[in-house]
C-alpha cells in the first residue's frame, strides 16, 4: 500500500484501504452465485441473500466506496487499484458524481487490458498457482464496478 513512514507532505497520495471484505468462495474460481429458481425438483445451485458474509464499518464524509465483481480482483492487485483511484483523484481536483462513473469506468477498462495481458501474473494467475493449475497472464471475465462517495444527507 502506501509508504507509512514518508511524511505527509512528500506522499504522492494519502489514499488507504479501510475495509476489504473477503471473498465467497465455494473453492477455487467458484465464487457465491446469487440467484433463483422455481422450477420443481431443481437443486439449491444458487446462494440467497443470507448466506452472504456482512460487517458494518464506521464511514466518514468524503470516503470512496468501490463495490465490484471479481473480474476487478482477479486482474488488480489491491495496490494497482490504489494507483488508479490515486491518478484519477489528481485528475479531477474537485470529484463530483459525474466523475465518480468516469472512475468506474477507468477501472473496468484498466481490468479488461490487464485480463488480456498474457505477460504479467495477475492476482488470478497467483491464486491458481497456489491450487496448483497452471495459469499465466490475466483472467478475461465480466466486469461490474460501482463507486459512490459518502456526502452528508
Amino acid at each position: 500500500m502506501r509508504e507509512r513512514q514518508l511524511p505527509r507532505h512528500l506522499r504522492n497520495s494519502d489514499l488507504k484501504i479501510a475495509y476489504l471484505s473477503q471473498q465467497q468462495l465455494r473453492s477455487f474460481n467458484l465464487p457465491f452465485q446469487l440467484g433463483f429458481s422455481d422450477l420443481p425438483d431443481t437443486p439449491r445451485s444458487f446462494e440467497s441473500p443470507t448466506d452472504a458474509d456482512t460487517a458494518s464499518i464506521p464511514i466518514m464524509i468524503g470516503d470512496l466506496i468501490i463495490m465490484a465483481t471479481d473480474g476487478l480482483y482477479d486482474n488488480l492487485d489491491l495496490d494497482e487499484i490504489v494507483q488508479e483511484v490515486s491518478a484519477w483523484e489528481h485528475s479531477h481536483h474537485n470529484p463530483n458524481t459525474d466523475s465518480l462513473q468516469t472512475l468506474a469506468v477507468r477501472l473496468v477498462r484498466k481490468a479488461r487490458e490487464l485480463s488480456l495481458d498474457k505477460q504479467r501474473d495477475s492476482p488470478f494467475a497467483i491464486l491458481a498457482k497456489e491450487n496448483d493449475i497452471m495459469w499465466g497472464g490475466g483472467m478475461p471475465d465480466d466486469t461490474t464496478v460501482v463507486v459512490a462517495r459518502v456526502v452528508t444527507a
